[in-house]
């Protein structure tokens, strides 16, 4: 039997992975392969523990099958897909060899085999450096598909992917962010990277999946995700977070590999500092259960407490009490402070109303020792009595994620709050802590409106110098707005370029409609091929203007989608006198493209309306400023 592995393995025409069992041939191979195994089996192993159970394994591009036959011993059956004949054969006679019965061999291309996929089909799925083959040969936009498929049919995928900087001749057919390829899959997180024996560009070893989450040392369920954390953050982190709910833990996952690095990693090094330490928090916080992270992600998973976000309570119209959302606020905050802690993010967005009446922070990152936030008003006590102003205003679409300075008591109509701020800002702010805070808030209580309370002469002075602040620096609201023109604007681009793309397709199509007018008109084929490659160029020309305008627009120049709608008018137009030229007779056909520009031209309008939106978000810092302090 030997004898016909080694004639098998002498018919390869490479040699790429290891020959499992024959050792004599481990030198051979062109790619070193156990350190992937290790990670590969490692997951496995994983899923094994979670299932209960020996797992479901297909493994696409299978090569000579060395990652399949390892995992020959912990699983109920194994599927190994290659297009290669010779690899089919090797690996088919390996199993035999080995006698592992439960594990198979084909010859098929990826494509063609994930079509047939049913729902469950695998609990693992292995397509190590398999995908950039598949774009070099059916394109992005099919191969992101395929990949959306085995997500949808399959518990677990890991990919090894190549990137568009590696000098081979495929990689011009690949996204420039290697990561895009799994847009549409919920969870996703790199094990490691890897460089191959075709250069030193490390590729990506990734874990991904729609129904369960891994950081490489646990693994678990996630019933619902969500990639903005509430409903006012309006990609406030430039989809930098995503966060995942199971039954029992709420699964927090920062990414460290866009523009929001630096702020995701110092709010995930507090968290994972906090657990490390095994500090114990308060009850009204929940319990960190674990805390992993790498170069390129970090993963929080949190003890899972019933209730509902303050801001989902408000923005869903929900009914609650001020008076004892304030009350209990003061109280957890103050059992903070004698912890010596502070949040300096606290908003309706990072409070939870739990189904016990009791009031939970969240963000565990934003707790610290400084009573300093990060961001204006740069001060907790201060920061506070602008969060109660949005509790008391619940119901108002004015709540944003930027601070406004809402600071004395005329803001206020409730008896109690106006009383209350009143006795704060009667009080030296050199004086000021929660404990304070709340006494004044009992105190509050059992006096009238009409009481005269005077504001303390030093506190006129820092009044002024909070709003002097604001109007001179909030980086906040820069930085929200920023990312909310960027992400709107990206949206749209992408909106229209799927448009573009779609009706592109369609031109294809008119090939066939071709070889129709020929027959049934006698138009000469070469002559009419001519006409809609030229109008493809003009199409393929309105694509790369929109592309270009846009990037001009995110770099701050002007945009004319009135220049748009003239070139597609224009193209209209063209194929207008095209059909009359050759007597096109399919109504229909005509029909169908003319409905594909007038929806484009919509979406040129509605791309027009939000630059408008966006405009009218984005006037001068100190008008907005006015606007609040001196309301017509």
């Amino acid at each position: 039997m030997s004898d016909k592995i080694n004639r098998l393995v002498e018919a390869l025409p490479e040699r790429y992975q290891p020959i499992f069992g024959f050792e004599d041939f481990t030198s051979e191979a062109e790619r070193e392969s156990s350190d992937r195994l290790a990670i590969v089996m490692n997951i496995a192993n994983l899923l094994v523990k979670h299932l209960q159970r020996p797992i479901r394994v297909l493994d696409l591009g299978c090569a000579q099958g060395f990652f399949s036959l390892n995992l020959a011993g912990i699983s109920e059956s194994i599927v190994g897909i290659d297009y290669l004949d010779k690899n089919v054969e090797l690996c088919t006679g390996l199993a035999e060899f080995h006698h592992f019965e439960h594990v198979k061999f084909y010859e098929n291309d990826i494509a063609s085999f994930v079509s047939t996929l049913e729902p469950d089909s695998y609990d693992l799925v292995l397509g190590l450096n398999v995908f950039h083959h598949v774009c070099h040969a059916i394109g992005y936009d099919e191969t992101k598909r395929i990949i959306n498929k085995i997500a949808q049919n399959s518990k677990v995928l890991l990919t090894e992917l190549a990137l568009k900087e590696e000098p081979l001749y495929w990689a011009e057919s690949l996204p420039d962010n290697v990561y895009s390829n799994l847009d549409n899959v919920a969870y996703q997180y790199t094990l490691q990277m890897f460089a191959t024996h075709l250069s030193d560009v490390a590729r990506p070893l990734i874990f991904s999946s729609n129904y369960l989450w891994c950081d490489g040392v646990n693994i678990g369920e996630f019933s619902s995700w969500k990639d903005e954390p509430h409903e006012y953050s309006h990609g406030y982190h430039l989809n930098s977070r995503r966060y995942f709910f199971s039954e029992s833990n709420v699964i927090k996952c920062y990414y460290f590999n866009n523009g929001q690095k630096q702020n995701n990693l110092q709010e995930f090094q507090k968290e994972y500092s906090y657990f490390k330490s095994g500090h114990t928090f308060p009850s009204f916080i929940p319990a960190i259960v674990s805390c992993t992270q790498n170069t390129w992600q970090g993963v929080v998973v949190l003890e899972k407490v019933e209730g509902e976000l303050l801001s989902s309570r408000i923005a869903a119209g929900g009914d609650f009490s001020h008076k004892d959302i304030i009350s209990n606020l003061l109280t957890n905050v103050t059992e903070l402070e004698k912890n010596g802690l502070y949040h300096t993010d606290l908003r309706i967005w990072n409070i939870f109303l739990a189904k016990d009446t009791q009031l939970n922070f969240i963000d565990i990152g934003s707790i610290t020792t400084d009573i300093r936030t990060t961001s204006w008003p740069f001060n907790v006590f201060v920061d506070f009595i602008i969060l109660v102003q949005d509790v008391i205003k619940a119901h108002s679409d004015e709540i944003t994620a930027v601070r406004y300075p809402f600071l004395l008591d005329t803001w206020y109509d409730e008896s109690q709050v106006k009383v209350w701020i009143s006795l704060i800002w009667s009080t030296p702010h050199s004086d000021w802590n929660f404990k304070l805070f709340l006494d004044l808030w009992n105190k509050a209580e059992q006096l009238s409106e009409s009481s005269n309370i005077d504001i303390h002469p030093v506190n006129i002075k820092y009044w002024m110098k909070l709003v002097e602040t604001f109007l001179v620096f909030n980086p906040r609201e820069e930085k929200f707005i920023n990312s909310l023109f960027q992400k709107n604007f990206f949206d749209y681009h992408y909106q229209l370029s799927g448009q573009l793309e779609k009706t592109t397709n369609f031109f294809y199509s008119l090939d066939a409609k071709v070889k129709e007018f020929e027959a049934d008109n006698s138009q000469n084929l070469s002559s009419i091929e001519d006409k809609i490659n030229e109008m493809y160029k003009e199409y393929h020309d309105a694509v790369g203007y929109l592309d270009k305008r846009i990037d001009q627009l995110n770099e701050g120049n002007g945009f004319s989608v009135a220049t748009i709608d003239d070139k597609l008018n224009n193209f209209d137009d063209k194929f207008s006198s095209f059909s009359d030229a050759y007597n096109i007779s399919s109504e229909n056909n005509r029909k169908e493209l003319t409905e594909k520009i007038v929806m484009l031209e919509q979406q040129c309008n509605q791309l027009t309306k939000q630059i408008e939106i966006i405009n009218t978000k984005r006037p001068s810092l100190l008008q907005r400023i006015i606007d609040k302090l001196l309301p017509k």
